[in-house]
């Protein structure tokens, strides 16, 4: 699975104003496995 981190890419910066820390992107992360189903 390859997908885009925020900003990077063909993905877009939702705003400039809040920065993009790896924990935001751990979480998308988590949200897009999850939403897949996959357990492991």
């Amino acid at each position: 699975i390859v997908f885009d981190n925020r900003g990077i890419g063909e993905s877009t910066v939702a705003s400039y104003d809040d920065p993009i820390t790896i924990e935001l992107m751990a979480q998308d992360t988590i949200k897009l496995i999850k939403h897949l189903g996959i357990k492991r």
